[in-house]
Parts: structure tokens; sequence; C-alpha cells
């Protein structure tokens, strides 16, 4: 039973509500932890409740730690995947989420996907607008050499070079579809889909995490048609492309946004709050 069904196995009687928020590690501020709150019309009832919930979350804590895989890990976990054909297989590049302060432009994880030879990727979206004003200058059907990318990251990460097939373009003006963006207008400037060997990459003149399938079929590209999509986001993702994942993977490609909360150096917790022997605790 998950902790929502638990929340509503809970809201009975005199308890009217209750609810869990699972907290946010990259804040680096005493209320960044875990938290359960309730509203009821008795106080001793309310409080059982929530002391109760408590104990069910504090048993369950190992279930809340993230498998993180390495780029060279994700990659030989592919290849076994790749021999069976099905729904595609998600890599998240999660560090470089520009919705958590990544650049939006890392290539590492992209330039192991090319090199491993990995078929019918789809991957973004990329944040270079130079890429995509010279893509639009071009046309449609173009052949570009171009360094994509790689400018605005972590030491140590630098452009693709390629030369690149202008697949699609459009204008970054569209409506999202999924769950989590449905309805919002999006404008991301000038977009390409840009081809390199058998890897598609949706390019975008804003930074934007890749969480609506509608992003791409901007660009005339289905995700549902590809074996691999390379997603820069790290859990909103989820909503629109989960359903039609076979598999996701939480790769820890180069990025700002570092996905393993014992790697964050916090200096504003108190000392109790902070990551201890390699593993979260649930602030009590």
């Amino acid at each position: 039973m998950d902790i929502l069904a638990e929340l509503a196995e809970l809201e009975r009687g005199t308890i009217r509500t209750l609810s869990f928020t699972a907290g946010f590690p990259c804040a680096d501020v005493p209320d960044c932890g875990p938290a359960i709150f309730g509203y009821g019309v008795d106080a001793q009832q309310l409080r059982a409740a929530v002391l109760k919930l408590q104990g069910r979350l504090a048993a369950r804590e190992s279930e809340f730690a993230l498998q993180l895989y390495s780029i060279d890990a994700a990659l030989a976990e592919l290849r076994h995947l790749a021999s069976v054909p099905g729904a595609p297989v998600i890599l998240a590049d999660t560090q470089d989420n520009p919705g958590a302060g990544g650049t939006c432009d890392t290539t590492s994880l992209l330039k192991a996907v090319l090199a491993q030879h990995v078929p019918r990727v789809l991957a973004g979206l990329l944040h270079d607008p130079a890429a995509a004003a010279h893509a639009h200058a071009a046309g449609m059907g173009a052949t570009l050499e171009l360094s994509l990318g790689g400018r605005g990251g972590p030491v140590g990460e630098t452009p693709l070079h390629g030369k690149f097939e202008v697949v699609a373009l459009g204008d970054g003006q569209f409506t999202a579809t999924g769950p989590f963006y449905r309805g919002a207008r999006m404008q991301l400037g000038p977009m390409a889909l840009l081809r390199l060997n058998d890897v598609y990459i949706a390019v975008a003149s804003r930074r934007q995490q890749a969480a609506d399938q509608a992003m791409f079929r901007h660009l005339g590209a289905d995700p549902q048609q590809f074996a691999v999509l390379v997603l820069k986001s790290s859990v909103h993702f989820r909503a629109d492309f989960g359903p039609v994942a076979r598999r996701i993977m939480l790769v820890a490609a180069p990025g700002a946004n570092l996905a393993d909360p014992t790697q964050l150096p916090f200096r504003k917790l108190p000392a109790h709050m902070r990551v201890a022997g390699g593993r979260g605790h649930l602030v009590r």
C-alpha cells in the first residue's frame, strides 16, 4: 500500500484530512525535510493518526532512496534491454534538469549513447539558441556542422561536434497536453530536431525540462516510436512519459542538480537533520 492510500485509510471519523510532503533535499533550509500535517475536530485522535503515519513512514524510509546509474552502468543495462523490442526505455538525465538549476545543455550522456551506437534514440530538450538559429537559417533537410551544447555546464563538459541533419523545425509555440503541463502555452523560441547517426535531438532556445510529449511532437517526433528516450528532467516527466515507458533509469551524468542527497553540501540544516552514514533520515 503506498503512502497516499495509507493517508486515505486514516482519513475517517473526526479526521478531516491528512497530508504528507516528501520534502526537497536541494533546499538547504530547515524546512526542506518531510512533513506530516492534518486537520480534524478531535486533537487527540488527530495526533494519534499523525504519529501512526509517522511510524509507517519511518519504517519505510529505505523505499525513498533513488537508484542512480552511472552512464556506463545505464548503457550496460540498456544493452540487455535492447535485445527485446517493446516500449521506450527512459534515461533521465536528472542532474541537468533545468527545473532544478541545470543548464540544460550537458552532452556527456549523449556522447556515450552515440559512442555505443544505441539505436532509435530521441533526446531533449537541449538548450542551444545558436544551433536552433543555424538550423532555421539552413532549412529542413540541410546538413550542418555544429558544436552542440556543452557550454554552460560543469567543468569538463564540452560541446557535441558533428554533422547534423535538420529533420524538423518549429517556432516553439504549442500547447502542452500531458498531465503536468496540460493546457500551458509553451513559448520555447525557435526549435529544431537534429539527427546525428540514429540519435534525434530536440533543441530549444529556452530552457525547459522535458516533461511533456508535446515538446517532441511539436517537431514531428512521437516519443512512443523510439527505443530510447533521453530526457532532461528528474520527476515531472513521469506524469506523461511514465505510462508509455518500459523502464526508467535515473542517470548521474554531469550536471548542477546533484541527485544523491549524500553529496549535497548542506550548511544551514541543524545537525540532526543532515545526511549521516550515507543515507538520509526522516525529520520527526
